[in-house]
């Protein structure tokens, strides 16, 4: 054998990392082999090279382990990602210092190398395509390395082969010559036994390492092959996470489905240790297509129906489509049905909706503002009727039709902020849940019951290779077809959902007052048809119904009501939705809006004879700019009625006795008869109280009058409202009953007119009464200073005749100044003039004894007092006139009557021309 050149053993202990190429002791002996030497000196053939196998296999197991040194080599990245894999150990932590036992794990050159540990460490942060460009670097460097190390031996292994040839002979001739020795004397062949195990044991060392680096060379192209044929899987985890990154549903399916049949056809022909890998990267897979559905469900689950505005299956991929979605989970393959579970979220969620959210919150606050009201406000109180007055100040001002519909809900504070709770409250039922929620459930529900889904499907793939969607037809088929069960089970929940409104709406409308925190509770059963509804005929019998609220305001916040309800329903079966047009949900509708409009209208009948009895508040004895003779409140009472009866008939004709036609829209009818009977005999009722309430006003207040001539004038002024409402307020509000009811009441003779009349008879006689005191004690005093036996002709009339003409004269100025209405007037006047000739007359039967000169006083008295008044003399006036002469004057001088008259005739003209100026008056 050649002498090594000292360099050369320096670098085989560098490169290969051992300490010594001449170890003390051997596991136990080398055993000699059999070689076939080649013929040929060529050591780079390759029959030299196939005698390494043999010689690694003969002195395998006398090969020692030997501690690894630190080397340059040791610590560079074998991928060449890093200059130092020990500096990056203890960058990472993963180690403490450079002589660190753990750092081992992760040196290429260490025996405790772990490939997996050193990945998953060093480069846990490399991708699929980085790593696979890394296995090329490594190839190179190996390639590299193993030329190096190929040009070392060829330069030795000449020799070596020769030598071991040389060393196996003499090892054969010295067996045979048996020069064994002894177990105290090894003997020369013990000796050279030792020295053939030395070198065979150099030789180990040094082959050793060409071989392993072939080996792994090999093992390299070999799971770079397996890499290469298996990329779509192993490449898969990151392919899925940018197809769902780029929202690319296609490709992530198409690659799943053929990772899947890859994945099944290598566990079948691959080594357990692969099948680990592949599980591994296939567990990953799954993981990553689990949280996608998962993800699936929870923007399924998170979608809102009235968002919903198409129900169709797009033809893109639409995420903004909860079909696209469903039918994404139907393609996956998912174990439970996309179709019903996302109908029962919904059906979940309406439901919920109802007894929650806005709904309750709106709820909520319509009770507790009932009880502020009631807390805040007191009935008689003057706050009480602030809505009314304030209508009485909008009313009196101007003509109705110049006032703004508007301005006319007033209410007080607390009242309309409960009208609007009770508002939104309905709206969000009926327009929130029932128009866009429960439309939208019943439109998607027959979407899945009617086939049409599935039918959009087909034409979505319809341009489709069947061969490429195979898969996910097969998935989606699982779910695709609802079975009769399902079908009828969806369309019970849609129509009890419907139910479930209309039971919302009819325990808010049916509710009395103290019923209203009943409502809070959702759990109660269902109102059943036909129910007794507690009516004391209060207005707390209608919870919905603010206390202290007025009926004109009243009834627009019902006309918004019944407005919302009834296009909502309108909506719901114009929707051609199956569920919502059965027979079942039409009846519930129509009873539940025949319930509802009842209720309306009795409380509209409650709160306008509540009205009347305020309006005797409202007297404030305000005369009237438009009506002499008459308050304000005339002029109230006028515009109230127009107003009010109008709006009252929009809400009464509303009313739907068959809600829904024929074709599923919805239809006005003519209200029940008994309905308009209620309502006839209601309005009735209500001027009946208007006018007894003035009655008890205006004795109230003449009673409490701080003077005589006040409370005349409040009689005066309620003489002329009760003679307006006689004559023209109450005939003109039945007519615009007539008109706003298709009625024909104005034509009947209803027993309000002679009530009226009997009330206008007993307010005149109470007025005009308050004269006959002063007229009596005026005739009896003046007829009986005249001396009525004197036997002197007359020359003016007697003191008293006078008195009772300045009398008339200061009464008619009275009355004028009270701008009565000239009718009435003309009346007192004219009942005047006849009270005083019939009191003369009683005055006259008392006087004893007359003389002719007495009698021609009387006759000028009366002539004069005639022709004074000759153009506004009453015909009862005149009537007392003649019974005067009949029972006075033809009894003592009948046959020379009409000559006295005539005989006085100048003298009464003289007279009344000195007295023109004074009773100028009466010849208007």
């Amino acid at each position: 054998m050649s002498t090594r050149n000292p360099d050369l053993d320096s670098e085989l202990l560098r490169f290969y990392q051992i300490r010594t190429l001449n170890p003390n002791s051997w596991a136990r002996d080398n055993q000699a082999v059999d070689f076939a030497y080649p013929e040929t000196d060529d050591p780079a053939s390759d029959e030299y090279f196939s005698l390494l196998p043999q010689l690694m296999n003969t002195d395998a197991n006398d090969r020692s382990d030997y501690a690894i040194g630190d080397s340059s080599l040791d610590y560079m990245d074998p991928l060449g990602f890093h200059e130092s894999i020990v500096d990056e150990l203890i960058d990472r932590d993963v180690v403490e210092s450079t002589r660190d036992p753990a750092r081992l794990k992760y040196l290429i050159g260490s025996k405790s190398f772990n490939p997996k540990l050193f990945l998953k460490t060093i480069h846990n942060d490399k991708s699929f395509d980085q790593l696979n460009s890394a296995l090329g670097y490594l190839d190179s460097e190996m390639q590299k390395r193993n030329k190096d190390l190929r040009q070392i031996v060829e330069l030795e292994f000449s020799s070596f082969i020769k030598a071991k040839g040389s060393l196996d002979n003499i090892y054969t001739q010295f067996a045979k010559t048996k020069f064994e020795g002894t177990d105290d004397n090894p003997g020369l062949l013990g000796k050279l036994s030792g020295f053939v195990n030395s070198a065979s044991a150099s030789s180990t060392r040094l082959l050793n390492p060409t071989l392993e680096s072939k080996s792994r060379e090999l093992a390299v192209e070999s799971t770079i092959s397996f890499v290469q044929e298996n990329k779509l899987l192993f490449n898969l985890p990151s392919s899925l996470q940018d197809y769902i990154l780029k929202n690319d549903f296609d490709s992530l399916i198409n690659d799943y489905e053929k990772g899947r049949a890859l994945y099944d056809a290598q566990l079948q022909s691959c080594a357990p240790a692969v099948v680990k890998i592949l599980n591994r990267v296939w567990d990953e897979v799954e993981q990553i297509i689990s949280e996608y559905k998962e993800n699936l469900w929870r923007r399924l689950d998170s979608v809102e129906l009235d968002t919903v505005t198409n129900v169709s299956l797009p033809s893109s991929n639409n995420e903004r489509n909860f079909l696209t979605t469903v039918n994404k989970l139907l393609e996956l393959g998912v174990e439970d049905n996309p179709l019903v579970v996302f109908l029962e979220s919904q059906y979940t969620k309406v439901l919920g909706e109802q007894n929650s959210g806005k709904c309750h919150a709106f709820l909520l606050k319509m009770v507790k503002l009932d009880q502020s009201i009631k807390q805040t406000y007191t009935e008689g109180s003057a706050v009480s009727n602030v809505a009314l007055k304030y209508l009485y100040g909008l009313f009196i001002d101007k003509p109705v039709i110049m006032v703004d519909h508007g301005a006319m809900v007033k209410d007080l504070p607390l009242v309309m902020e409960m009208w609007m709770a009770i508002t939104s409250y309905v709206k969000e039922l009926v327009e929130g849940v029932l128009t866009k929620k429960i439309v939208r459930f019943g439109l998607v529900s027959d979407y899945f019951t009617n086939r049409e889904f599935q039918r959009a499907r087909r034409q979505m793939y319809s341009q489709r290779d069947p061969s490429s969607i195979a898969m996910r037809v097969q998935n989606a088929n699982v779910h695709l077809e609802l079975g009769d069960v399902q079908i009828q089970d969806i369309r019970k929940k849609n129509q009890f959902l419907i139910t479930a409104v209309c039971d919302k709406l009819t325990r808010l409308f049916m509710a009395s007052s103290q019923d209203l925190p009943g409502l809070l509770n959702m759990s109660g059963q269902p109102v059943a048809p036909g129910s007794p509804v507690k009516n004391d005929g209060s207005l707390s019998s209608y919870g919905f119904v603010p206390s202290f609220s007025n009926t004109i305001s009243t009834l627009r916040y019902l006309l918004e009501l019944q407005r919302l309800i009834s296009e909502s329903m309108a909506k719901l079966t114009s929707a051609r939705a199956s569920a919502c047009t059965t027979a079942s949900v039409v009846e519930t509708l129509r009873e539940t809006y025949r319930k509802i409009n009842s209720r309306f209208i009795s409380c509209v009948l409650v709160l306008m004879v509540k009205d009347a009895e305020k309006i005797n508040q409202l007297e404030t004895w305000e005369k009237s700019k438009t009506t002499p003779g008459c308050t304000a409140l005339i002029d109230f009472m006028r515009n109230y009625f127009e107003t009010m009866l109008p709006l009252f008939s929009d809400l009464v004709f509303n009313v739907m006795e068959t809600p829904i036609s024929d074709d599923m829209g919805l239809l006005p009818s003519y209200p029940a008869k008994k309905i308009l009977s209620g309502i006839e005999s209601q309005f009735v009722r209500a001027l009946r109280v208007i006018l007894e309430a003035s009655v008890r006003k205006e004795l109230h207040d003449t009673q409490s009058a701080e003077s005589v001539d006040a409370a005349k004038e409040h009689r005066m002024l309620s003489l002329g409202n009760v003679s307006e409402m006689k004559s023209s307020v109450f005939p003109a509000i039945i007519q615009t009953y007539d008109r706003a009811f298709r009625s024909n009441l104005s034509k009947q003779n209803l027993d309000l007119y002679p009530t009226l009349e009997n009330v206008e008879v007993t307010l005149f006689h109470d007025y005009i009464v308050t004269y006959y005191p002063a007229v009596q004690t005026m005739i009896k005093e003046g007829i009986a200073r005249v001396d009525w036996i004197t036997p002197n002709q007359p020359v003016s009339a007697s003191e008293y005749i006078h008195k009772l003409i300045m009398f008339l004269i200061i009464a008619k100025s009275s009355i004028t100044s009270n701008s009565t209405k000239l009718p009435l007037s003309n009346e007192i006047f004219k009942n005047l003039q006849a009270y005083m000739l019939r009191t003369m007359l009683d005055s006259l039967r008392r006087v004893d004894k007359f003389s002719e000169g007495g009698i021609y006083q009387l006759i000028f008295d009366l002539l004069f007092f005639a022709r004074v008044l000759q153009n506004t003399l009453s015909g009862s006036a005149d009537s007392a006139l003649q019974q005067i002469y009949k029972e006075v004057v033809d009894p003592r001088f009948g046959k020379q009557r009409d000559y006295m008259i005539n005989s006085l005739s100048e003298r009464v003209k003289k007279a009344l021309s000195s007295s023109a100026a004074e009773y100028a008056c009466f010849r208007a």
